[in-house]
Order: C-alpha cells, then structure tokens, then sequence
C-alpha cells in the first residue's frame, strides 16, 4: 500500500491530515458547500402523441391475419410466443411514406427476430439466419419477398 502523506487543508482552516476530497479534510469537506449534492433541475419533456390509429390497425390486423411470417413462413406463436405490434412492419416507412401508414398491404407480420434483422442486422447477419432457419425448420426464408412487396408499393404510392 503506498503510504499516505499529511496534507496542509484547503479550506483555510489551518489544520493538517488526510486529505478526503476537493483538496480538504473529511470534516471540512462535509461541512463545506461543496459536499451538498445539487439535482440538475430539468424541464419536463412534453410529447404531444397524436393517435394516429396504427395500434388498432395493428390489432385488426393480428387479428384477422394468419399468425404466417411473411419472410419466413414461420407460425410466428411458436417463435414469439404471443403476437403484438412488434410482430407488424411497415414495408415502405412512416416517414417517407405517409399515406401509406395505415394501409394494410404495406403492414407485414414478421417475427420479432426478422423485425430486428430488417432494421438494424448486417447482410451478414441475414444469411446466418437463412442458415439457421433452414437447418432447424428446414424452410428457405426469403428476404427478397420484402423486396418485391417494397417496389410493387412504391409504384401503387406513386400512382
């Protein structure tokens, strides 16, 4: 252990001793301002959520859909478990593509997995998962039907 040196202390009191923190004694650091603890006062963020009507879109859809990935041709209950709005994916974003947020041709269901795969994997990571999926299930996934369904909408938005 490296042996600790008496230290004279900052705040002016003129006494020597182990130094705790800010350069002052233990006591002297408490009874200072410095040792008070200030919260950064923070304005509330106010979101203005507008119902767009996705969710019960989404609800009809989970609903009067076979539970069937679109990609894979998984049942998505035995992979998920359960079917939420997880499960839905916009083909065409919300963004670029407004008039199409809430129609149902360009909402897709999809297992969560693929879900994640489609916004944030690699190309990579796609073609293990074909890999994985036709070793376990023995079914070709088909990443280029989401391809086809983009462009056929693309075209439908345009017109």
């Amino acid at each position: 252990m490296i042996p600790r040196k008496n230290k004279l202390c900052k705040c002016g009191c003129g006494r020597m001793g182990m130094i705790w923190a800010k350069g002052m004694l233990k006591d002297c650091y408490y009874k200072s301002d410095l040792s008070k603890k200030t919260t950064i006062k923070r304005t509330p963020i106010n979101r203005d959520y507008k119902p767009t009507g996705e969710g019960a879109l989404f609800d009809s859809i989970i609903s009067t859909r076979r539970p069937i990935s679109f990609i894979s041709g998984l049942n998505i209950k035995d992979i998920d478990g359960i079917i939420n709005h997880n499960n839905c994916h916009h083909v065409l974003n919300k963004k670029d593509y407004e008039k199409f947020r809430l129609y149902d041709r360009n909402i897709i269901l999809i297992t969560k997995y693929e879900h994640h795969l489609i916004h944030n994997g690699t190309e990579e990571q796609r073609e293990k998962y074909v890999k994985e999926i036709m070793s376990e299930y023995g079914v070709v996934v088909h990443w280029e039907k989401l391809e086809e369904l983009k462009h056929i909408l693309i075209n439908e938005y345009k017109n």
